[in-house]
């Protein structure tokens, strides 16, 4: 009989495996073949909180050393997939808690750990400087630029953070040819990052949820600027597809990238994107008309009010200034500086890396992607689990 460590995957811990990443990555995982069994992470139980059949799932505070030493001995992981990150408006110190320091501490746990063989981290485009959305090409992970925590106020802090703990990620990476007899993994460790774009689909309470939460509001007859810029969005089916590839790319010992090094996956940042750019406001209306907005649907031409975006900058930068002169602990502004410099940019990059070297290829587009996740949201009917 075949067992779990058998398997060239083995054993795959996923950190918040209840986030709208990790579920759809542990749901992929258990189908997998060559995946011998899948423990996932929540920070606390729910009563409500989302669970796939075949996962064992524990409750661990990602952030406390102990428990998460606790954890990795217990279970004794082949792959490690570090999901967990509390969402681009979240305060300030707790992205750096969560999207930095804690994910520190994860990579020098996994790297010290004798079970531990690879590390993949969710990562962000928002990680990287990004340029225009008005490109007829996508920016290349060679071209791109990481944030760093010193990048400036100009950078969100989920930007910063995301920037600096994705490449500590990859610096932990010690390769393929890291020489050693022992059967103990100590010391080494194969690393890769994954920034995705503009995440949305099922699940989704971060962006799909407030989008449709504005169906059938005023909220629908209105726009910020004149929506000119792409965006590179992403479904989550694509970014569950893309970490699982990650994981069979550093795993599988019949890879092409262990005989090909223009193939070579360890030590390296893809994008995943949907590869089907939307503008902004293009995309809120279709999950806005999917979502049954009588406005927007009528037979009647919609008239769309445009707000120029000078009209916004000064009070949302007056906002974000009395904010922190009062030292609020409140979230940060869903509608930042940063946000609005976003928006009136746009955001292009390039998944063919990600196709080339992980042979990851969408399994659908954004237009088909809005479609997906706005009958799901319409299918739920216990409104507790939007909630939280």
């Amino acid at each position: 009989m075949t067992s779990p460590e058998d398997k060239f995957l083995g054993t795959v811990l996923v950190t918040g495996g209840a986030g709208i990443v990790g579920s759809h990555v542990v749901g992929d995982l258990v189908k997998h073949p060559a995946c011998g069994k899948v423990i996932a992470t929540y920070h606390s139980q729910k009563s409500h909180q989302h669970s796939c059949p075949g996962v064992d799932y524990h409750v661990c505070d990602i952030t406390n050393p102990t428990e998460l030493r606790r954890l990795l001995d217990d279970t004794q992981p082949k792959v490690v997939i570090h999901t967990v990150s509390p969402g681009p408006f979240a305060r300030s110190e707790v992205q750096h808690r969560i999207n930095y320091t804690a994910t520190k501490e994860l990579v020098e746990q996994v790297k010290a750990h004798p079970a531990v063989q690879a590390l993949i981290y969710t990562s962000s485009v928002e990680a990287t400087i990004l340029r225009s959305g008005r490109s007829s090409k996508g920016e290349t992970e060679e071209e791109a630029i990481l944030n760093t925590l010193d990048s400036g106020t100009a950078i969100s802090s989920y930007g910063r953070t995301k920037g600096a703990a994705d490449a500590l990620v990859l610096a932990a990476n010690t390769g393929r040819d890291s020489a050693s007899t022992s059967p103990s993994h100590e010391g080494r460790l194969l690393t890769t990052t994954l920034r995705v774009g503009g995440l949305y689909g099922e699940r989704d309470l971060k962006t799909m949820w407030e989008i449709l939460k504005c169906v059938n509001t005023s909220a629908t007859r209105f726009q910020i600027g004149p929506d000119k810029e792409l965006f590179d969005w992403v479904y989550t089916a694509n970014v569950s597809q893309a970490h699982v590839l990650a994981a069979v790319a550093l795993m599988d010992p019949a890879h092409p990238s262990r005989t090909d090094p223009a193939l070579k996956t360890d030590g390296e940042g893809f994008f995943v994107t949907d590869d089907s750019p939307m503008k902004f406001w293009e995309f809120s209306r279709k999950v806005w008309i999917h979502g049954g907005d009588k406005y927007l649907n009528s037979s009647e031409n919609p008239r769309i009010i445009q707000i120029p975006f000078w009209a916004l900058m000064m009070p949302v930068s007056a906002g974000n200034l009395l904010r922190k002169f009062m030292k609020s602990g409140a979230p940060e502004m869903k509608l930042s500086r940063h946000h609005l410099e976003l928006m009136k940019a746009g955001s292009r990059v390039s998944s063919e890396k990600a196709k080339i070297r992980l042979g990851y290829r969408p399994v659908c587009d954004t237009e088909e992607g809005i479609k997906k996740s706005v009958a799901w949201f319409m299918q739920q009917e216990n409104e507790v689990w939007f909630k939280e």
